[in-house]
């Protein structure tokens, strides 16, 4: 298993308090989440290809959202063959996508409520880097690490929360 894989799993274990695994799970879905709209109204899937991210989804929606997912996988073939997990939830309620600012104009703010605590802010970013983050072992070479964004306000809102603390 991947350095970075570990260090995931053991952020998944972290208790958080309430409002620190809104932001944290904001953060996840956020990262991971592609929206489709159709005539039949909107789904939210979810890809990763670490199982125990999106089963950590599973039951957060069942009890804030009270919606059920349905989980599957897929091998894709690209470079390399890599096995991919998928949570898809149909008929979303559009204050859903709301809530997590998925629609392609729309992204998180500061000045949002979900950022009111110094510690929601890090929940946020550790949230974003178990979704689509990547670290070295710094054992074995320099420290490294890299999260991947869709939106730009995102990376920037992210950039503005690790300069603050310092990092």
């Amino acid at each position: 298993m991947s350095f970075a894989r570990e260090v995931k799993k053991e952020l998944l274990n972290i208790e958080n308090q309430t409002c620190c695994s809104h932001a944290e799970f904001a953060g996840i879905i956020h990262s991971l989440a592609e929206v489709g709209i159709a005539f039949g109204g909107m789904s939210i899937t979810l890809k990763s290809p670490i199982n125990s991210i999106i089963r950590h989804i599973l039951p957060y929606m069942k009890h804030n959202h009270q919606i059920e997912g349905e989980l599957s996988y897929r091998v894709e073939n690209g470079l390399k063959q890599q096995k991919y997990y998928y949570l898809r939830y149909d008929k979303i309620d559009s204050s859903i996508v709301d809530f997590y600012h998925l629609l392609p104009l729309d992204s998180y703010q500061i000045t949002d409520e979900l950022f009111n605590n110094e510690c929601c802010k890090s929940a946020f970013v550790r949230g974003c880097f178990i979704a689509k983050g990547s670290i070295n072992d710094p054992k074995k070479s320099n420290y490294h690490l890299e999260i991947i964004f869709k939106k730009i306000e995102t990376a920037s809102l992210v950039l503005n929360i690790l300069k603050d603390n310092d990092v």
